[in-house]
C-alpha cells in the first residue's frame, strides 16, 4: 500500500509543486484562495517564519517578517516581528473589500488592513500609525499610488 501521509507527500513534491503549494496555503490564509471542493479540501497549516523583508514604521524602514497563527484557511492572524526584536499581532475582526480588512492589536487598537500584489499596508486611523509590508512609504504612495493609507 502506497503512502500517502501528508509528510511523504511533501517530501515526494517536486520544488515547482511545493512552492505552488505554499503560495496556495498563504493565500487561503488571507482568504484569496477557497478550498477546490469537498474532494480536494486546501491542506492548510501553521505556517512559520516567512523571511525577513524591507518594511517601514511610521516612515522608519527597517526589516520585519510575518508570521501566520492558524491551523486552517482562512488564517484571521499574524504576527509581524521587527529586526529590532519589536513584535505584535494582529486578529481579523471584520473583511470590508477583497482586498481591504480590519484587525484589532493586542491592546485594542484597530488597523485598516490593504493588501497589494503581496504586500500590504496596516494603518491605525485612530492615532495615525502606519505600517508598510515589504514595502517603503515611497513604495506605497508613489510606485503603488495608495494615497493616505501610506501615512
Amino acid at each position: 500500500m502506497k503512502n500517502t501521509s501528508p509528510s511523504h507527500k511533501a517530501q515526494s513534491m517536486t520544488p515547482v509543486v511545493a512552492t505552488m503549494h505554499a503560495m496556495a496555503s498563504i493565500l487561503a490564509c488571507f482568504g484569496l484562495l477557497s478550498p477546490l471542493g469537498a474532494s480536494q479540501p486546501l491542506l492548510a497549516q501553521t505556517l512559520g517564519n516567512e523571511a525577513w523583508v524591507n518594511c517601514s514604521y511610521n516612515g522608519r524602514n527597517l526589516r520585519c517578517r510575518r508570521t501566520f497563527l492558524c491551523s486552517s484557511a482562512p488564517c484571521n492572524r499574524f504576527r509581524l516581528t521587527w529586526s529590532d526584536g519589536i513584535s505584535d499581532t494582529y486578529t481579523l475582526i471584520r473583511t470590508t473589500t477583497r482586498t481591504s480588512s480590519i484587525y484589532r492589536d493586542p491592546r485594542g487598537g484597530e488597523w485598516n488592513l490593504l493588501s497589494y500584489a503581496g504586500s500590504f499596508v496596516l494603518r491605525n486611523p485612530a492615532n495615525g500609525n502606519t505600517i508598510i509590508f515589504d514595502g517603503s512609504q515611497q513604495d506605497c504612495s508613489k510606485v503603488w499610488q495608495l494615497g493616505s493609507i501610506c501615512g
